[in-house]
Parts: C-alpha cells; structure tokens; sequence
C-alpha cells in the first residue's frame, strides 16, 4: 500500500460540497474506507516517526486510538476475536507513545508556568528544569522509534494493513447503508461515553476523582476519534449525532487541561524529590505548590463538568430508532 500524506484527525474530509459519501453505500464499503483511510494514515505517521517529524510520535498515537475507538464502536459488525486482537495491540503501542507525549508535554508547560507564576525563580533552576524536560522527552522520543523496529511493530503494521483491506465482517452488516453506520457507530461511542462519566456518583474526592476524569476523558476522546474517522473518509452521521460529537469533543478539551496539569505535578513532584537538600529545593516547591493548587482547583470543575456530561449528551442524542 502507497501510503498516503499524514492527516491530522480533524481534518476535514476531502469529498462532495456535503462532505459525505451516498448515504445508501453500502455499510460495509463505508467502512472498509474508513479503515483503509485510519491504515494509511497509521503508515504515513509511522514514517513520520522513524524520519523525527515535530509531532510525529504524537499523531501515530492519535491514530493508534481512532483505530481502537472505531473497531469498538463497530464490534458487532466485525469478528470479535480478530478485532479485539487487533485493538489490544494497538493499545500497547498508544501506551509506548504514551510515555513520550507525557514528556513532551512537560517541556511544553514549564516555561509557561515558569512565566505565569507570579513569584521570583531562581533562573538556574529554571534553566535545569528545563534541560531536564527537554532531555527526558529526547529519551522518550528516541525509546519509541526504537519500538517501531521490532519485529512485532514491524507485524502489526501488516495486520492494520490486511485487516483495512478485507474487514472480517459479520452478517449484521448485511442490508445497512452508510449513514446507518455513521448513525450507529457515533451513538454506540456516545452512550459509552454517558456511561462512564455516570459512574462518577458516589466517588470519593481527590485522587479517586482525577482517576475517573480519566477515564472520562478517554471515553469522550473516542466519540472524537469515530466522528473524526467517519467524517474524513466521507461517511457522514446525522446531524444530531454531529452535534452531540462536538460536545463531546468541547469536554474532552476541558478535562484534558486539568489532566495535563496532573502529568506536570506528578514530574515537578519527582524533580523535588531527586533534588531535595539542594539549592534548587525553594524554587521547585513553589512550581509544585502552584500546580498543586491548580489541580485541587480543577477537581472541581471537571466534577461539575463530569457530572452534566450524561445529559448534554443524551440530551443532544435523536430517539434511539437504530
């Protein structure tokens, strides 16, 4: 397969003036493009990778995930062994990715806390924690290229290839359009979304509330990614489904702040502890105070956020009739 030039998830879908594909296409044509558009892009960005393009690492995760989101929205319609086979996969690959999006974004952040806080830092700190993010996102960049050599990377990437290209479906595909697929992968994506963050109720404080955030976020970044696989490869939801993915997509930005914020606490925490009795001791505790309180303060946001999710987005859901 030729792959094709790396395109972001939000891209907008190169088709008709009504951005989508013959609503009564057949379902499982919609979503062999579907696929075959997510395995082409999961190639590009695997090259992208290995040749250490600016986010490179971080899009090839992306993919990873919108492949994994859309074998889960569209379980029923493909073999269950062979697809959640092929999810677990890609799932340890994200979670490889994982480690270098973590440190990138801790370099992204902390010369804007730096500037944002408001108090005096002794600038050689700053200096060394700097050069201490940069040189750890290096590592994790270079570790995961490594990863895209083996042979069982290297395996993958053919069966994302072969699975796009013959999609082993069931019979439950058989007599669906396009947009019943559109329609039916989008509301199976936001009712496990709903799901999710229902489940809040009762929880304790703090942690136990930052752990369901998480979760919360992952859900709502699945309802992105089906919306997003969909749309580029010209298969097109309804438009209450549209709607109801934009909302979820305005959530997971919300709650992805606060979750950034946990990812630069828990390195700052780190770097304390490995430079406790030093010099650098005061200015470290005032970055780690500072976003201390800027998670504690976001716990509450992102309960009350969590808490509305259910019903913004049944709420914004048509009648189930699919």
């Amino acid at each position: 397969m030729v792959p094709v030039s790396p395109q972001h998830p939000d891209a907008p879908s190169k088709t008709d003036d009504d951005g989508g594909r013959n609503e009564r296409e057949d379902a499982a044509a919609a979503l062999t493009a579907v696929l075959t558009n997510l395995s082409e892009q999961f190639v590009s960005w695997d090259q992208a990778v290995r040749r250490t393009r600016p986010d490179a690492a971080h899009q090839l995760r992306v993919t990873c995930r919108s492949l994994r989101a859309v074998l889960k929205a569209a379980s029923p319609l493909l073999d269950s062994g062979r697809a959640d086979e092929l999810a677990l996969r890609l799932r340890n690959l994200a979670r490889v990715l994982g480690a270098a999006r973590d440190a990138e974004i801790t370099a992204e952040l902390l010369p804007a806390r730096v500037e944002t806080l408001g108090q005096p830092i002794d600038g050689e700190t700053v200096e060394l924690l700097q050069r201490r993010a940069d040189d750890e996102a290096t590592t994790a960049a270079a570790r995961a290229k490594q990863h895209l050599k083996t042979k069982e990377h290297l395996k993958l990437v053919t069966d994302v290839q072969a699975f796009a290209r013959q999609p082993p479906f069931t019979d439950k595909v058989e007599g669906k359009s396009s947009r019943w697929l559109a329609n039916r992968t989008v509301k199976r994506s936001l009712r496990k979304a709903a799901r999710v963050a229902a489940g809040a109720d009762n929880r304790d404080r703090g942690e136990a509330i930052l752990e369901h955030v998480h979760e919360v976020r992952k859900a709502v970044k699945q309802v992105r990614y089906v919306r997003s696989a969909l749309m580029s490869a010209g298969v097109r939801p309804g438009k209450k489904r549209r709607r109801a993915a934009a909302e979820a997509k305005r959530y997971q930005q919300e709650l992805g702040e606060i979750m950034d914020a946990v990812v630069l606490r828990t390195w700052l925490a780190r770097a304390a502890q490995d430079l406790s009795g030093t010099a650098h001791g005061y200015s470290i505790g005032l970055l780690l105070g500072a976003e201390t309180v800027r998670v504690n303060e976001g716990i509450g946001r992102c309960e009350q956020r969590v808490g509305e999710l259910p019903h913004r987005l049944r709420g914004n859901q048509p009648p189930a009739t699919d």
